[in-house]
Order: structure tokens, then sequence, then C-alpha cells
């Protein structure tokens, strides 16, 4: 930075429930189901995760989808200091606040899907690092190509069979 220029300030964290995409600006995570299909009870994945130890960075599950939604748990980090965590290509992918114990909790997710082992970094003071894995899924809907032909046959041969006993009456 050039003598006498002041240093940009960083933006202020996203509210709950959002995050920061590849252009830097606050947009909500992608919602589940709602009250109504969802037991009252059910604790939120981040709160599932044991307690991360100092300097280490916890996911709640290793492998994820296109669209998934990630929950990142970390500790060690310096009190009350901003979190940044941004994936393996430079895009920040989730911010929030480490709490007076240096442990921070949130929701985080990828801004591009590329299939393979992607790095997670957490900037905090210290810098906590995780991997994750990212899988194509698909499902099929409908009817699979299998079943359809085995209904085609199980027809032909009831015909064939009505016809041999037509024949022999």
């Amino acid at each position: 930075m050039p003598a006498g220029q002041q240093c940009p300030q960083p933006p202020s964290p996203c509210l709950s429930g959002s995050v920061r995409d590849a252009s830097d600006r606050c947009v909500p995570v992608r919602p589940g189901p709602t009250a109504a299909q969802q037991p009252t009870s059910v604790p939120s994945p981040a709160a599932a995760l044991p307690s991360p130890l100092p300097g280490q960075l916890a996911l709640d599950k290793p492998v994820v989808s296109a669209g998934d939604t990630l929950f990142a748990t970390g500790a060690g980090c310096t009190p009350a200091a901003d979190v940044v965590i941004v994936s393996d290509d430079g895009r920040t992918i989730g911010r929030t606040v480490a709490d007076a114990s240096g442990e921070f909790s949130t929701a985080v997710q990828f801004a591009t899907y590329r299939a393979g082992n992607r790095s997670i970094i957490a900037t905090c003071g210290p810098v906590l690092r995780s991997e994750v894995n990212m899988v194509l899924s698909s499902s099929t809907g409908g009817t699979s190509n299998t079943f359809v032909l085995m209904l085609f046959f199980l027809f032909a041969g009831s015909l064939v069979v009505r016809h041999q006993i037509g024949q022999s009456i």
C-alpha cells in the first residue's frame, strides 16, 4: 500500500443465516425444511460436533454434494476476532466472530463446485485448516430402463403362454 493511504476496512460480518459470496455480498444460506416439516428438538449439525482442540478446524461432514451447506467449528482463535473462511481458490465461503474463548461455529457454502478434495482455511489470528471431499451425486426419478424392459418381457411372455393355451384347446 502506498504511503499516505489508509488500508481498506474489512466488511462487517453478515447477519445470522447468511454468508459472503464470491462478490463479497451477504447472501442467505439455502433454507432447509420448514418448521412444520422438522421436529422441534433437532439440534443444528454444528452443535452436534465435539468441541475442537485449539488450532483445529472441524467440519460436520467429510463429504458434500453440490449445494450442500457445511458447518465449520474452530478453536484457538484470538478471542472476539473476525473469522474469515476461504476455499482453496481464495473465495470467501463464510464469516463469523470468535467468542470470548476463541471458538466459533458457522455455516459455510462454496460459491463454486469442483469435484474432488477441497481445502478450507479459517483465519482468526492463527490459521486453521481442514479438508472436505466434494462428490457428484445423482438420483433417478421415475422409471428405470431395467424396470421397463422387465415389464415388456413379462407382457410378451404372457401373450405367448395365452396363445399356446388357446391352440391346445
